[in-house]
């Protein structure tokens, strides 16, 4: 026996989250625990209460634009693709005759040895 379960025993919950153990339906309540963790980790420290938040959990919104495409740049965009699915069935279609070509040669030099 430790400390723990001289004074409070088992009674105790030391969670993170309120749990429900009678209706597992009801979602998880955080508790205030819960949001102390997170600032740890996310901060890789304790905070110190006299020196305020930390700035960490202030982070700096990152300002960027987003990039400006033009109609043609869209279509020249789509001509590659289009250029490049129509010759990868080409090259399917052509590997696939050729395979049925070298079965056909394969058979006839077949029939010739009998």
């Amino acid at each position: 026996m430790d400390n723990l379960e001289w004074a409070a025993g088992y009674s105790e919950r030391f969670e993170l989250f309120y749990v429900n153990r009678s209706d597992p339906t009801i979602p998880l309540i955080p508790k205030n625990s819960a949001s102390r963790y997170a600032s740890i980790i996310t901060c890789n420290d304790f905070p110190d209460p006299a020196l305020g938040p930390h700035e960490c959990l202030n982070p700096e919104p990152e300002a960027t634009s987003a990039p400006t495409v033009t109609t043609h740049e869209n279509t020249v965009t789509f001509v590659f693709l289009l250029v490049s699915v129509l010759g990868v069935i080409f090259i399917i279609r052509l590997l696939k005759t050729r395979r049925k070509l070298k079965r056909a040669v394969a058979e006839s030099v077949k029939m010739e040895r009998m």
